[in-house]
């Protein structure tokens, strides 16, 4: 099966830490195998979305700019200082790559020359959901990579993802490599042929989805389902706080239920209202588009 392969970015990281992940992946499954890379950025409250979006079209184009080098036997020396390639005239060094790392490079090299990776900018209120409508497709193996994830969102996403069986990985190189000019993959191999690195599958049975988590994310994707056919909002919400009810931790969503209960009776005077000719047919269906925005806010924070 095809594979998507979704790449956390973090400000400051060199593009070759990027390059080591794509080229395992490569190695791992093929370039013919290989749909999309996709870039991702998320966006906190007060963040430019602009300078973000910038940021990882930055990040693509070094990929390529050091892929081209690698390709050509020799490697662009990164900068951590001023997170950008150094300015001087040493700035690059010469390297002798063996067989299977310049056919990986050119592998990578062909696959760029023929698609481009995407960028995407996400916001950190909007995240789960972004993870679960791009996991949920099942036409690709969905690869998320979390090496660069920020550490305050690692529980989200991986909840996100490991609920919709996806697979996650991080890339952790396994021993000090401070006397080194560079870390690419490459360097990572030892005499003997022995990986100096771990691509750590998190898709293990101690990293499993509670039931009640899965649970409450089956009914979640119910509830979208009813909004999308059309269902009434009093039912919708009727059948929430009935699944809500019957979960093992019912307690946590009490303050939720209150929430709930006040929407429906907002619902219920609009009816009322516009069956007494007190508004017009066209505020009533402006209002209750409104409280449908905020049922679907709802059902998100849940």
């Amino acid at each position: 099966m095809k594979k998507n392969i979704f790449i956390f970015t973090a400000h400051g990281l060199s593009p070759d830490l990027y390059i080591n992940i794509i080229t395992h992946l490569f190695v791992q499954y093929g370039k013919s195998l290989v749909e999309c890379i996709t870039l991702l950025k998320i966006a906190y409250e007060g963040d430019s979305k602009k300078e973000l979006r910038d940021e990882l079209i930055i990040i693509r184009e070094n990929i390529s700019i050091q892929i081209q080098n690698l390709i050509n036997s020799k490697v662009r020396k990164w900068d951590r200082k001023i997170n950008d390639w150094e300015k001087s005239s040493e700035g690059f060094d010469y390297i002798k790559l063996n067989r299977q790392f310049l056919h990986s490079y050119l592998e990578v090299s062909a696959w760029l020359d023929e698609n481009e990776i995407v960028t995407k900018v996400e916001s950190s209120a909007t995240l789960d959901q972004y993870l679960e409508n791009q996991a949920s497709n099942r036409n690709y193996d969905n690869i998320f990579d979390l090496t660069g994830a920020p550490k305050k969102d690692f529980v989200t996403i991986s909840l996100a993802l490991l609920y919709q069986k996806s697979y996650l990985h991080i890339f952790e190189v396994l021993r000090d490599f401070g006397s080194f000019k560079h870390q690419l993959i490459h360097e990572y191999i030892d005499n003997d042929q022995n990986n100096l690195y771990k691509y750590h599958d998190l898709n293990l049975p101690n990293y499993k989805v509670s039931k009640n988590y899965t649970d409450l994310m089956s009914q979640k994707e119910k509830w979208k389902e009813m909004i999308a056919n059309g269902i009434s909002i009093v039912e919708i919400i009727d059948t929430i706080k009935k699944d809500l009810s019957e979960l093992p931790n019912a307690e946590i969503f009490q303050e939720k239920s209150k929430e709930l209960i006040a929407l429906r009776r907002r619902v219920i005077d609009i009816e009322q209202n516009r069956s007494k000719e007190l508004i017009t047919r066209k505020e009533a269906k402006t209002e209750t588009n409104n409280l449908l925005d905020n049922l679907q806010e709802e059902i998100r924070q849940i």
